[in-house]
């Protein structure tokens, strides 16, 4: 049997317990990588680690508020003590919002969307860059909202654009020694989908919606969302660096 992608390599991937996170780090143990799960939902991601190791994975669940630098920092720190290096860090952790007109954003709104989509995303990005091994990969999780703002979500599309402007700036910065590059998904049929339907509409209702606007007819799955992601991640992608790689099913 051949190597996988990642074989030996160890990888990071934020917000694992559940959704695109849980589905990299499954795609990820696959493909020969050692996973560390990180998360503040600890038991969750303990649940996704232990699944792993069932498979024949290598995996390590740690707690961690991405939002604040200081327990990013602790986190990468044990990752790196674990196996001894760094190689991929994927920022997935992140937060959905309900449709609303920007004049009835609360400010904890705002605040809490740029402290968990923007925020967290520099701070995975600022502590990972001195513990990446040359040849290291940085993967962001941003959303089409970055790309092709839509009424409603003001906060979340600043956020996300952010993140994308973020990933351009860094591949310059810190090439050619790391890679950074984003992935852009339409809306994903995870957990979080609910967090965006607003109200007096059922969810299939919801979804049905989306799904109108799609031209191949159907919502992401998270494992649409990995394939990219772990794309970007390998040696595949050697030569790409500060690409955002719109997974959206034909909507641009």
């Amino acid at each position: 049997m051949s190597a996988g992608r990642l074989q030996g390599r160890v990888a990071v991937v934020t917000g694992a317990a559940s959704g695109i996170g849980a589905e990299t780090a499954r795609r990820f143990g696959r493909e020969g990588a050692l996973v560390v799960l990180a998360d503040i939902d600890l038991d969750g991601a303990s649940r996704v680690a232990a699944e792993l190791g069932e498979a024949g994975a290598e995996a390590l669940a740690l707690p961690v508020d991405v939002g604040d630098g200081e327990s990013f920092a602790t986190m990468l720190a044990a990752a790196a003590a674990r196996w001894g290096r760094l190689d991929v860090l994927v920022n997935n952790a992140g937060v959905g919002m309900r449709r609303m007109p920007a004049r009835e954003v609360p400010d904890e709104v705002w605040e809490r969307q740029l402290r968990l989509n923007l925020t967290g995303v520099w701070n995975g990005c600022r502590h990972a860059a001195g513990r990446l091994e040359d040849g290291g990969a940085i993967v962001n999780v941003a959303s089409l909202s970055g790309v092709r703002p839509r009424p409603g979500f003001s906060a979340y599309s600043a956020a996300k654009a952010g993140v994308i402007a973020l990933t351009q700036a860094l591949a310059q910065e810190l090439a050619p020694a790391i890679r950074v590059n984003a992935v852009s998904p339409v809306s994903t049929d995870t957990g979080m989908l609910p967090q965006l339907n607003p109200q007096g509409q059922s969810l299939e209702e919801f979804k049905e919606g989306m799904r109108s606007g799609i031209p191949m007819g159907r919502l992401n799955q998270p494992a649409d969302v990995a394939a990219a992601i772990l794309y970007l991640a390998s040696d595949e992608a050697a030569m790409v660096t500060g690409f955002n790689l719109v997974v959206a099913g034909g909507v641009t």
